[in-house]
This record gives C-alpha cells, structure tokens and sequence, in this order.
C-alpha cells in the first residue's frame, strides 16, 4: 500500500509538468512508522496509521 501511494504522487506529479526521470517513489509508511500503529492492547489505532499514510518527497535540482 505505501508502495501504491508513493507511485500515486510520482504520477500527479508527472502529470502536472513535473519530469518523471528525477523523481524516485518509496513508500515507508508501514516499514518506517512516525507514530504507533497499534494501541497497547494490540489493536489496531487509526489516528497513527491515518499520520503514517504519508510522502516524503526529497527534490534534487539539475546542476
């Protein structure tokens, strides 16, 4: 899923002029949490998953 969302801002961005070529997508949200996915319990809390549904876009200009 975060793979698929990454790729998601990758196309919008492509699609609104921005070249596809520099542009990497990785999705980390599972992979790399900012905030706890799971209540002390074990079940699953939906404001940290909500937070963890993000992109992290690293833009590198021509030189």
């Amino acid at each position: 899923m975060p793979e698929r969302r990454a790729g998601t801002v990758r196309e919008y961005l492509a699609g609104h002029g921005i070249q596809a070529a520099p542009i990497t997508s990785v999705g980390l949200g599972s992979s790399q949490p900012l905030a706890e996915e799971t209540n002390p319990d074990g079940s699953p809390d939906p404001e940290g998953q909500r937070f963890d549904r993000r992109v992290e876009l690293i833009i590198r200009l021509p030189r």
